[in-house]
């Protein structure tokens, strides 16, 4: 079960006020789109794009699971260029100086999550650890039960749901 996302007011007195943020929601949305588009270009399940110490980048695994890095291609920018700013309006609700240096989204294209307790995408064994915990992901906006990331973290509900959809 993935968590949804509840973001945290800045300016409220104990910093742990739910809100929503309408802004977070539409990024949100125009990144799922254009991540949806660049899937169906290059027939990959997953990515992960992220802002960390060195600049962006941007990094996706295959049917076989085969990590490649995401090549610069036009839709890949456009992406590159989205989560950029979905991450920065992510990092702006963490704590005043506690934000990590480094931070990733993971998407199939339907959704798209962040992992607070473990914000580094490249980081050895991170998509191992996100597929045996899908709980410690945080849904910005909802994967789709029938979807691909669905279909990697739990294959047998979601041969179900595209049996049923």
């Amino acid at each position: 079960m993935i968590r949804e996302s509840i973001m945290t007011a800045q300016g409220s007195a104990d910093g742990l006020m739910p809100f929503i943020d309408p802004g977070l929601d539409e990024l949100s949305r125009e990144f799922c789109h254009a991540a949806r588009y660049w899937f169906d270009q290059s027939g990959h399940l997953v990515a992960v794009w992220g802002v960390g110490t060195n600049g962006h980048f941007g990094v996706s695994w295959d049917r076989w699971l085969k990590r490649q890095d995401i090549a610069p291609l036009r839709t890949a920018r456009s992406c590159e260029r989205l989560a950029g700013q979905l991450l920065e309006r992510v990092r702006q609700r963490w704590p005043l100086g506690m934000a990590p240096h480094s931070i990733g989204l993971i998407t199939d294209g339907s959704g798209v999550a962040v992992a607070p307790e473990d914000p580094w995408p490249l980081a050895p064994g991170w998509l191992d650890r996100r597929i045996a915990r899908p709980g410690s992901l945080v849904a910005l906006r909802r994967f789709d039960p029938a979807g691909n990331w669905a279909l990697i973290s739990q294959p047998s509900r979601s041969v179900a749901a595209r049996r049923a959809g």
